[in-house]
């Protein structure tokens, strides 16, 4: 922490499994033991406050000016146990009651849900209530917090494996769902603003996860997204299926589609990305010619050399922007642009503003007048490829430029997009 480093982190499970045991013996009826203030909103809300914390049963392990409240509440924020709600006050999401899977259903709002789909088999120890904990904080750098929906003055689904929140400047509600081996994302809104308030909660849902993989210290279990499989949606039964090199396919391979393209339109959710799952028509001619490559894994063409130099030529096709010919971009791009940048935060998107040429004043203006960090985003890319203030070049590789810019240094972004649209001599 900023003023002191612990060398021996026994007093710091020391001081949880104090906690721990003060919260036992509160719930022990006999006998009955006098509660603390701020007991009640921690038993049914998860709420921790200061006036809690202040009571002398559990005060040990502190040393004056060396070890306090403040620091312990401000390192379990560090380590996405706390998410501060205000001050004074803290949301311990990992002390929640389960509810039922059968429960869950009713609860249950999209036919098309996002199913966050992990690698390895399901999410790591803490993933889910450290996630919950990202989106409910207030110290998150997220431009749109969320809040514990509230119904009649209380909280509408509260409970460690279903949560309600509200989208903050958004009507309607989003619900995330720990199925334990997958979680499923549910949003419930107008339908004039759906994919807006899904292409939000889906950017916020896996920068969460970003952020909740770094503080963990789990590097090697990417989530990504996936659907839930459209031959099994039972109760008891439902599992993800999810999109690899545009195919569709599932782990028990119970599929009737052989590509995510020949789903039925109401399989196809709006938080899915249409570069995911459909393929441009220059690709789909070379697929059925008879001596093409097979997309499915295993399967060779009989004529390497033939395949580099078709699919070489179908790249070079596809690759060039609807715009200009000289491979600029315009105002039709704006889509395309903005969902390979969907990851930056509200920071990044002022100083790509910055650095991609915007005036100071208009870029300041742009992030004061946005009610999300998506419209922020759009307004930024759409002034750029309108070429005001100081903007020189209009490019995927002036794109990439900026994104390698000591400001914002997102290498991974930038390299995306560099392999995507054939940019060369940046990386």
């Amino acid at each position: 922490l900023p003023d002191v480093v612990f060398v021996d982190p026994q007093v710091l499970l020391d001081k949880v499994s104090e906690l721990v045991q003060f919260t036992f013996k509160l719930k022990d009826p006999s006998p009955t033991p006098d509660p603390p203030d701020g007991w009640q909103e921690f038993e049914q809300f998860a709420q921790v406050t200061d006036k809690f914390l202040k009571d002398s049963r559990f005060s040990s392990h502190y040393q004056e000016t060396v070890f306090t409240r403040k620091h312990l509440t401000t390192l379990l924020e560090r380590l996405l146990v706390f998410a501060r709600l205000s001050p004074g006050t803290w949301f311990m999401p990992c002390v929640l009651k389960h509810l039922k899977p059968k429960e869950i259903r009713p609860h249950c709002v999209s036919p098309s849900p996002l199913v966050v789909r992990f690698p390895d088999g399901g999410p790591q120890h803490g993933v889910c209530c450290s996630l919950i904990a990202h989106v409910l904080s207030r110290a998150n750098r997220h431009p749109c917090p969320w809040s514990v929906r509230l119904a009649h003055n209380s909280p509408a689904c509260l409970y460690r494996n279903c949560i309600q929140f509200q989208v903050s400047d958004y009507n309607g509600f989003a619900l995330l769902i720990d199925r334990y081996t997958y979680f499923e994302v549910h949003v419930h809104t107008s339908r004039s603003k759906l994919v807006e308030v899904w292409r939000h909660v889906r950017c916020a849902v896996f920068s969460g996860l970003e952020s909740v993989s770094t503080t963990l210290g789990y590097s090697n279990n990417k989530p990504s997204p996936a659907i839930l499989c459209p031959s099994h949606t039972t109760a008891n039964s439902s599992h993800p299926a999810y999109i690899r090199n545009k195919e569709w396919t599932c782990s028990l391979d119970c599929n009737e589609f052989d590509t995510v393209a020949s789903l039925k339109k109401e399989h196809i959710p709006c938080w899915l990305k249409e570069s995911e799952y459909k393929q441009d028509e220059e690709s789909a001619e070379v697929d059925r010619e008879p001596d093409t490559m097979s997309k499915r894994k295993g399967e060779e063409r009989t004529d390497p050399k033939e395949t580099t130099e078709t699919t070489d030529a179908v790249k070079k096709e596809s690759n060039s922007c609807s715009g200009p010919q000289d491979g600029s971009l315009g105002e039709d791009d704006l889509v395309e642009i903005t969902d390979q940048l969907m990851d930056l935060d509200q920071s990044d998107i002022y100083n790509l503003g910055l650095v991609l040429g915007l005036a100071h004043r208009r870029v300041v203006d742009l992030r004061e007048n946005s009610r999300s960090n998506l419209a922020f985003l759009d307004a930024v890319v759409l002034h750029w490829l309108q070429r005001d203030d100081r903007v020189k070049e209009v490019s995927w590789t002036a794109l990439v430029k900026a994104l390698l810019h000591q400001r914002l240094g997102h290498t991974g972004i930038a390299t995306s997009i560099a392999e995507k649209y054939g940019v060369k001599d940046c990386l």
